[in-house]
């Protein structure tokens, strides 16, 4: 089925909404659409601790979701988009010394970027339905965070499309980032310079990025390091 004329599984409760619908229903209901939409386009889905798995050249990605105990019928269902990044050949050049894997990173690294904002706010948070927030922010400067934690409790069929749409901006578009250096240096660019010092310098983010760059593109592993020591 074209994702522009997505229509949901007949009988579904997304098809059938009612303030009496059971949470869990709705979010499984949620997951089941994704999965049958991206088992299209080679992706493997798992409908139980419901996720997605892809391997594309030298990345794996496993992109799970979460919802939360605190979800309220006939309000609110959460949908966490969970994605994690792994190296295939990093992976296995340190399973022989070691019991780590290839993971690059995860959504806290995928779902926040730069963007000046100075002038308005400190932080700008972006949803998938629902207009941009701007606020004020004790610890952050000209942040911006995609929101990953979405209310799907009524999701139309429209904002379904929309919701694969943001995913794969934000989420599948990294696979061919990871694996191309010059697409590498600009996404790190568009990072704000917090994360990718706790990635390169303070290792405060469980990340094997800087193995990752040094594996495969050592030139640009040591552009970085020396732009952030700069």
């Amino acid at each position: 089925m074209n994702l522009e004329n997505w229509n949901f599984k007949s009988g579904s409760v997304l098809a059938n909404p009612s303030r009496h619908s059971d949470c869990s229903e709705i979010f499984q209901s949620v997951c089941d659409e994704l999965g049958e939409y991206y088992q299209k386009q080679g992706f493997k889905y798992a409908r139980s601790g419901p996720h997605l798995t892809i391997k594309s050249g030298d990345i794996k990605l496993k992109l799970a979701f979460w919802s939360s105990r605190s979800n309220i019928s006939g309000e609110s269902v959460s949908l966490e988009i969970i994605p994690s990044f792994e190296s295939v050949s990093l992976t296995k050049k340190l399973s022989k010394t070691t019991k780590e894997n290839g993971f690059l990173f995860g959504h806290t690294v995928v779902f926040e970027k730069y963007e000046y904002c100075e002038k308005y706010c400190d932080v700008i948070v972006r949803y998938p339905f629902k207009a941009e927030l701007k606020r004020s922010d004790p610890n952050y400067k000209n942040l911006v965070k995609y929101n990953n934690t979405i209310n799907v409790y009524g999701i139309t069929t429209d904002n379904f499309v929309r919701l694969v749409n943001y995913i794969n901006h934000h989420v599948l578009s990294v696979i061919d980032v990871l694996q191309n250096e010059a697409r590498i240096y600009l996404y790190l660019k568009e990072l704000p310079e917090f994360i990718v010092r706790d990635i390169f310098i303070d290792k405060r983010v469980n990340s094997k990025l800087p193995e990752y760059l040094e594996l495969k593109f050592p030139e640009l592993s040591s552009k970085v390091l020396h732009e952030l020591s700069a």
